[in-house]
């Protein structure tokens, strides 16, 4: 970030190239500033970042009034007098401060002081700044290109998500203004609309066809670049739901149309059918068993009676279990009730009939009476 400086401007004493410059020169200015992190000239993928670099550095020269020395419009040759060539070399000195502290460690070398041929001979800011200039204005150019090339060629496939192709679009399109700097090398709105017509999937062909984004007779726009995008994400929803429908009416048809045989694998033993619910997403039943399809509840999964939270595959074999085991429970209690009941009959003494009781009766009487008789 530039520090804040004052100035005490000095008015040139006429319009030559001369008195401008001389003005400028006694003009004082305030410390000038370096450039810090990401704002320096460095190495970025595929390139640099020479042009937003080269925009902040003509900034801060122009700040602090070096900037048609470090272009070459202002030449040492301008100065006339010992003092005003003193007051140049100053002013070179201050655009050789800001270049070779606006570069990052690894293009250093590119803003070398001195000539390594010749190394008494120091660089003025001018050939350092030509130096970069050759090296990396092509570069960036040809990244440019690169970008074009890439926002031109790029094609969405049918499976791909339509909203991240339009997102990858919009972000080329970006770089290639950061990366044109003022060049005016910028993809414009109705360029942008054909770019993107051009780049949907072949099943959008009759899509794009009936959609009109530049009116033929005066090139206007018949729609902006955002309703064009808003649109396509609109439709890039609705082919996708109409996607998940179809694979689900060619599941629910697979389910209807089974001839239930079993299938068989190579060495011929049986490959149990997939069972499932669709509707349910369970897979403790089928759909064909499914009791709810259109209904809010599904019998298998809240059974009559239960009350509880939805019950997952799990859950119903622990209820089923646990079914099983209480009726296995009540059998033999039942059982050992009926054990029970025979052991009491056992001990239980049995009444004789009632014609046996008076046959013993008789007995005793007969018996009393010869008693009585024979009894001297």
């Amino acid at each position: 970030t530039a520090a804040a400086h004052q100035e005490t401007v000095i008015v040139p004493e006429d319009d030559s190239t001369h008195a401008i410059m001389i003005a400028s020169l006694r003009t004082k200015h305030g410390k000038p500033a370096n450039m810090t992190g990401s704002d320096k000239l460095r190495k970025i993928s595929g390139g640099t970042n020479w042009l937003p670099f080269k925009d902040r550095a003509e900034s801060l020269f122009e700040l602090f009034g070096c900037l048609h020395i470090v272009d070459g419009k202002w030449p040492i040759t301008e100065a006339l007098t010992p003092e005003e060539r003193e007051l140049w070399k100053k002013r070179d000195g201050i655009a050789r401060y800001i270049l070779t502290n606006s570069v990052s460690d690894d293009l250093s070398s590119h803003v070398k002081k001195r000539d390594p041929q010749n190394p008494s001979k120091i660089f003025t800011s001018a050939e350092m700044w030509k130096k970069l200039t050759d090296t990396f204005e092509i570069r960036s150019g040809q990244h440019v290109t690169e970008l074009y090339s890439r926002l031109y060629t790029m094609r969405a496939g049918d499976e791909d998500e339509i909203g991240c192709h339009i997102l990858e679009l919009e972000d080329l399109r970006q770089r290639i203004a950061v990366a044109a700097g003022t060049t005016g090398r910028t993809v414009s709105d109705a360029e942008f609309q054909n770019v993107i017509l051009i780049s949907l999937p072949n099943s959008w062909k009759t899509w794009s066809q009936g959609y009109h984004g530049v009116e033929a007779a005066d090139g206007k726009l018949n729609r902006t670049t955002d309703e064009l995008i808003a649109l396509i994400r609109a439709e890039g929803a609705r082919r996708a739901g109409t996607k998940r429908t179809q694979k689900r009416s060619r599941g629910e048809e697979a389910l209807h149309t089974s001839s239930g045989k079993a299938r068989r694998g190579n060495n011929g033993n049986r490959i149990p059918q997939s069972r499932g619910c669709h509707v349910c997403k369970m897979s403790n039943h089928s759909y064909a068993d499914c009791t709810v399809k259109d209904k809010p509840e599904c019998y298998h999964c809240y059974p009559e009676g239960y009350t509880g939270r939805r019950l997952t595959d799990n859950d119903r074999k622990k209820l089923e279990k646990d079914i099983k085991a209480k009726a296995a429970e009540g059998s033999s209690q039942k059982g050992k009730k009926r054990s029970a009941d025979e052991a009491n009959l056992a001990e239980t003494p049995t009444e004789a009939p009632a014609e046996s009781s008076r046959m013993a009766i008789e007995r005793e009487t007969e018996a009393l009476a010869e008693l009585e008789i024979t009894d001297p």
